[in-house]
């Protein structure tokens, strides 16, 4: 469940979370990335059997890209999605991502705030340790 401190920001339960990626056709009628792959071309005017348009002199042809479309969704309102021009480095950081959640479902994550610098300065090597003595008693 979100906690609102401000309209603009809002905490989300790490569980809550949805996460989907996958890699998606796109009309880029902008400047195409240095990084895209272009899969295939349309025309700015197109007839249904996507011919183009003869009735048109100034026809022109428009590329069609790969993105790697990666959403990140919850019950609670979030629905955020970003088009990665990439594939490659969409499908690496879905990956990732995929990864760590997977983790945290492995250490039965509670969902409860982890202070990586430590309490009494006992620093990052303390904190790991009583982390995975929690998990190892769940």
């Amino acid at each position: 469940m979100p906690s609102t401190t401000s309209s603009a920001f809002a905490l989300i339960d790490f569980r809550d979370l949805r996460f989907e990626h996958h890699i998606q056709r796109f009309v880029e009628r902008e400047n195409v990335p240095s990084d895209s792959q272009v899969v295939d071309q349309t025309w700015h005017k197109v007839n249904k059997n996507g011919n183009p348009d003869r009735r048109f002199n100034n026809n022109y042809q428009i590329p069609i890209v790969h993105y790697c479309e990666i959403n990140f969704k919850s019950e609670k309102g979030l629905n955020e999605s970003y088009m990665i021009s990439n594939v490659e480095a969409g499908e690496m950081f879905a990956n990732a991502f995929e990864k760590y959640a997977e983790s945290l479902r492995k250490l039965k994550w509670s969902g409860m705030a982890l202070d990586w610098t430590g309490s009494g300065g006992e620093g990052l090597g303390e904190t790991k340790k009583a982390v995975n003595e929690r998990a190892k008693n769940e």
